[in-house]
């Protein structure tokens, strides 16, 4: 079956960022299994809490006012050389 999760994520500052998710919020994560032979038949469902919350913490280090330096590609560099 299908499941659903939610998250959120909020910047505090520059280099602090807050994450909550909750996973399988609506509770439909469960096996439903029907076997059915000439000689055997069996059902299983198996529903378990699969409900999670989880609540992260990211803080940057470093300067978060330096820009990111251009880079070149190799082939560029290699012609760089040959002339």
């Amino acid at each position: 079956m299908a499941s659903g999760d939610l998250g959120i994520q909020k910047a505090i500052k520059s280099a602090w960022k807050i994450k909550f998710i909750l996973s399988d919020f609506t509770h439909t994560d469960w096996v439903n299994t029907k076997i059915i032979t000439p000689q055997f038949s069996s059902k299983v469902v198996i529903k378990f809490d699969s409900r999670v919350a989880l609540l992260g913490v990211t803080y940057n280090f470093g300067n978060q006012q330096i820009k990111n330096r251009q880079r070149k590609s190799s082939s560029e560099d290699e012609l760089r050389r040959i002339n």
